[in-house]
């Protein structure tokens, strides 16, 4: 049975992470308005709680998954993404994270989503650090 302190916590949740995206697509209209663009809305980048940044999602899409562990590490093989996965509370199976991320990660890679360096039998991945690529990246999963 979930409690009302549950359901609280999920709405506080998913409000701060509104907040967060919201902040956001006014960064982005300022850009595209040569800062012209006035924010007269009383939300503030202070109201998003830090801890609520880059929460982990059990209902994430597998290349959610892939997008979220290597924001998390910057760059790594697949075993590094499983273990950031993990310790942000997947608790999907550990051999079956690793198959869903290796199929997703070598997706995104031929996308151009992700760069990768070959380290003997495994591939190092990271972000290619174009505006283009974080925007696709953001598309798959918001900041």
């Amino acid at each position: 049975m979930i409690t009302d302190e549950q359901i609280i916590k999920e709405l506080q949740g998913r409000e701060q992470s509104l907040l967060k995206q919201l902040l956001k697509v006014r960064a982005a209209l300022s850009v595209y308005m040569n800062d012209d663009y006035k924010v007269d809305s009383p939300i503030q980048q202070s109201e998003v709680s830090e801890s609520q940044e880059a929460k982990f999602d059990q209902y994430m899409s597998n290349d959610q998954r892939v997008i979220f562990a290597i924001r998390k590490i910057n760059s790594g093989v697949i075993d590094n993404m499983v273990d950031a996965l993990i310790k942000a509370g997947d608790e999907t199976d550990r051999d079956k994270l690793h198959s869903l991320l290796t199929g997703s990660a070598s997706r995104l890679y031929r996308k151009g989503l992700l760069k990768a360096d070959k380290r003997g039998k495994k591939y190092k991945y990271y972000f290619d650090d174009s505006e283009n690529s974080e925007k696709e990246r953001a598309e798959i999963l918001p900041l």
